[in-house]
């Protein structure tokens, strides 16, 4: 029996890339953009009602990043003790 052509493997593994894209990452993605888009509204509008766009453009990423950052140093923290403990 004969192996397939080197270019038809490339082909299918192109084509395997592809639906991967489109089936697992693109949504992935445009939840993310959304997400971004709708807090953006947000800043904003909450900007023009106070009178400081700036400080709500720049403070609610700020305040966002940190409260990630805290829950994400807190798993961590929680995951480490558990593996300790159990060692």
């Amino acid at each position: 029996m004969e192996s397939p052509p080197t270019i038809f493997l490339v082909l299918a593994g192109v084509g395997a890339l592809g639906l991967l894209l489109m089936t697992a990452i693109t949504p992935f993605l445009l939840r993310v953009t959304t997400a971004i888009e709708a807090f953006g509204i947000v800043a904003e509008s909450l900007g023009d009602t106070l009178g400081a766009p700036r400080l709500f453009r720049v403070g609610c990423p700020l305040i966002l990043m940190i409260a990630l950052g805290a829950c994400l140093l807190g798993a961590v923290l929680l995951i480490s003790r558990l593996f300790a403990s159990a060692a």
